[in-house]
């Protein structure tokens, strides 16, 4: 499979704009995941199983601990043929209470040198309600997740009390369809919102309101990275107090921080494109 996709697919998929390929790589996996068949078929070719891999988080069993992350599927709507596809669990989002346009086109780049992506979307999705009409229907061999997010909408600026109930919502939508929920709290990509949770007492305020809505499913907090060992230690005390709370991820950097191990794509080029990068540095 590995030859074909470099001789054939990658060449061809890399002449057309990076969210076009996207798009249609995504049609493809909602087209393909509508057949039980095909699904099946998926499985048994990609999946491996084996005890070893098995793991559990949080109280659930998954199958190995490779997942799919929040971003690829951004509204539930490959979520069969994906979880067919041998990942441990699939993470739908990110997901916000209303739908949300995203930022302007051109919004997500290639750096193939350095085997990386940029990335600046700003949560395009249908909205809660929309995914989860279509996770109802959805059958998943994986664990599904599903990310949830403010809604990037100038007409809805990042605020107090607006925030709290933007994420409560999403929760009170979504939390009976998937098997956990992650509340993205650092979107690099959605400027005017991205350091709203720097004020960390917030993120406390934020899940005394999740609190009182009623979390059924293990909750994980997506951050903004940060060596800031003080930061960490009062952002672990305030999970401390909310015992629904499992875990941590952390989430791109926003911008090009010189942290960054570029070392094909020049640096003035990097500078125009808006957005984070991701890679395997």
């Amino acid at each position: 499979m590995r030859p074909v996709y470099e001789s054939v697919v990658r060449p061809l998929l890399f002449r057309l704009d990076p969210e076009r390929a996207h798009d249609l790589a995504m049609r493809a996996s909602e087209l393909g995941g509508r057949s039980g068949l095909t699904r099946r078929i998926a499985h048994r070719t990609f999946a491996v199983s084996d005890p070893r891999l098995r793991t559990s988080v949080a109280g659930l069993d998954l199958a190995n601990p490779l997942g799919l992350a929040a971003g690829f599927d951004k509204n539930g709507r490959a979520a069969p043929m994906l979880g067919s596809l041998g990942f441990g669990h699939v993470e739908i989002g990110s997901v916000s209470a209303h739908p949300s346009d995203g930022n302007p086109r051109p919004r997500l780049f290639r750096i193939p040198d350095d085997r990386g992506i940029v990335v600046a979307y700003g949560v395009p999705n249908e909205g809660a309600d929309a995914v989860a009409a279509r996770l109802a229907g959805s059958r998943v061999r994986a664990r599904v997740g599903v990310n949830l997010v403010k809604t990037n909408d100038p007409a809805r600026p990042a605020v107090e009390p607006d925030v709290y109930e933007d994420y409560a919502a999403s929760l009170a939508r979504l939390q009976d369809r998937a098997d956990y929920v992650a509340l993205n709290l650092s979107c690099p990509n959605s400027a005017a919102d991205r350091d709203f949770f720097d004020d960390l007492p917030r993120i406390d305020r934020l899940l005394a309101a999740l609190g009182e809505a009623g979390v059924r499913r293990p909750l994980f907090l997506k951050l903004k990275p940060t060596q800031d060992a003080g930061v960490l230690r009062e952002i672990v005390a305030i999970a401390d107090g909310h015992p629904f709370v499992s875990g941590f991820g952390i989430n791109l950097p926003a911008g090009k921080p010189d942290t960054l191990e570029i070392r094909s794509t020049p640096r003035d080029r990097l500078a125009a494109m808006p957005g984070a990068v991701g890679g395997p540095r």
